[in-house]
């Protein structure tokens, strides 16, 4: 029986209390857990790229809004995904694990019923994804009470584009109390909508493309995202029966029919994630050697390339879904500036700002998306990098020869990733704490380092000698 099945054998009040300690109150365990990073020579060998994050949840948190059962092939199993299958059980949906391997899971899940249209604040705290399922809690029982997000570590989370949205759609959406939005449904269903953004923001395309799915009637978006994961969630509503036009493009149509028109699309498999293949170009960059990367779509991944070519990687497509990479020498000076698709990746800019903080010159990163990405640099300069920041959104980088281990702490998924790589590159032994939060975000990338040489290794710590570095550590966001 796997870790999943057992845990969904306990009451949903006991889960919800036992994410809750685990989330907020880690001061409370006896241990934590971190990754030892030691300095690694060339890295080779083969690995094969996981599903996508972001599309895995984000497809999962639809299953409220279909009549029949969905299945879901390779879906990532990272902490976030785990707990999520945790969260739809407690909401009465049935999640069954067909198959658990290296390459993901495959799942079947079934929402027959719906036992709850409330979530509580460390559910929302838990996941990222929460609001696209609130949205489709709110499709299907006509009304839902929902906490507002709060904060963030990478910044605000604002949902005003996804309300606003919703209420041209005809959602009632009540005054904020108790920390709490209530939406509802006023009319017998979701009507559809013009609507314009003033930013391609997928958050909020993704919400109104959910409702949009479960309305009556004709939705436009206008400025919508056009990242690869919104793309593909379009191309999922569309093999489950939905007219959608414009796919791929700043202008969605959706012709929406109403949750019974709904139809499961079959076995849908997840795209690879190409962040994870991101964050493995900038490990042979910083480390240098030769890797195999295997499940890559390059039409995801034009603006990764080209920075990886900048900094001295060549890269030779063996096919159509394999890249070749090799470097050797230390990496060259580079400008990075984050985006919306076809832009660079914020998600993959940790593990770069680590790359850089090793070439040869300088160089320049702006992250144009979140207020606080660059808050890495302070634990990187703990290992000897020289970084400013003339402002929250840029670093200058000069480049050092040498970068020393000392504990160090991942406030966030990408920042954990970032100080582990820079720990490869390091002198001595590099202690990364924040391995709960890479789990969140990775299915195992820590086995994928190892299997291509990198030294790593999972250990745990007593809690006591950790609080000694950081009395704060119960803070850490949960994303």
């Amino acid at each position: 029986m796997s870790s999943i099945e057992q845990t969904s054998k306990q009451s949903s009040a006991t889960s919800t209390n036992r994410e809750l300690i685990y989330s907020l109150a880690k001061r409370e365990e006896s241990v934590v857990p971190a990754i030892i990073s030691r300095k690694t020579g060339s890295l080779s060998g083969a690995v094969e790229i996981s599903g996508s994050k972001n599309v895995g949840l984000k497809l999962l948190t639809t299953t409220p809004m279909f009549g029949e059962p969905l299945s879901l092939i390779g879906v990532p199993r990272n902490n976030q995904v785990r707990y999520l299958i945790d969260l739809l059980r407690s909401f009465g949906t049935s999640v069954s694990i067909e198959s658990d391997t290296s390459l993901g899971f495959d799942l079947t899940v079934r929402s027959d019923v719906l036992s709850r249209n409330r979530f509580e604040y460390c559910e929302i705290r838990r996941c990222r994804h929460m609001f696209l399922l609130a949205v489709s809690v709110l499709a299907r029982s006509g009304k839902v009470s929902v906490p507002m997000p709060g904060y963030s570590h990478y910044g605000a989370r604002p949902i005003d584009g996804q309300l606003a949205g919703l209420r041209k759609m005809g959602v009632r959406v009540l005054p904020v109390k108790e920390g709490m939005i209530q939406m509802e449904i006023p009319s017998s269903s979701l009507r559809g909508a013009e609507v314009f953004l003033p930013f391609p923001s997928n958050a909020v395309t993704e919400a109104l493309l959910w409702a949009a799915v479960a309305a009556e009637g004709t939705t436009i978006i206008h400025g919508a995202a056009q990242e690869p994961e919104t793309i593909e969630l379009a191309k999922f509503f569309q093999a489950a029966d939905v007219e959608i036009r414009g796919v791929g493009t700043s202008e969605l149509v959706i012709h929406g029919r109403g949750l019974s028109a709904l139809r499961s699309p079959g076995d849908y498999r997840i795209i690879p994630d190409r962040i994870e293949i991101a964050t493995l170009g900038a490990a042979v960059a910083l480390c240098g050697g030769q890797i195999r990367l295997i499940g890559v779509r390059n039409s995801h991944l034009a603006a990764v390339r080209a920075v990886l070519g900048d900094l001295g990687v060549r890269i030779v497509d063996e096919n159509e879904d394999t890249w070749l990479l090799s470097a050797e020498g230390r990496p060259k000076a580079a400008g990075i500036s984050t985006g919306p698709f076809p832009g660079f990746p914020t998600d993959a800019l940790g593990p770069y700002i680590a790359t850089l903080s090793v070439a040869s010159g300088i160089s320049v990163v702006q992250e144009r998306m979140w207020t606080n990405r660059l808050s890495l640099a302070s634990e990187l300069k703990r290992l000897g990098a020289e970084i400013s920041s003339p402002s929250g959104q840029v670093a200058i980088i000069q480049g050092v020869t040498n970068l020393s281990g000392a504990p160090v702490i991942g406030t966030d998924p990408r920042a954990t990733v970032a100080l582990t790589l820079a720990g490869l590159y390091a002198g001595g032994e590099t202690t990364v704490f924040g391995v709960d939060l890479l789990d969140n975000a990775y299915d195992g990338l820590d086995e994928k380092l190892r299997r291509l040489g990198a030294r790593v290794s999972r250990t745990v710590v007593s809690a006591d000698d950790f609080h000694h570095v950081d009395p704060t550590y119960g803070r850490l966001e949960a994303f």
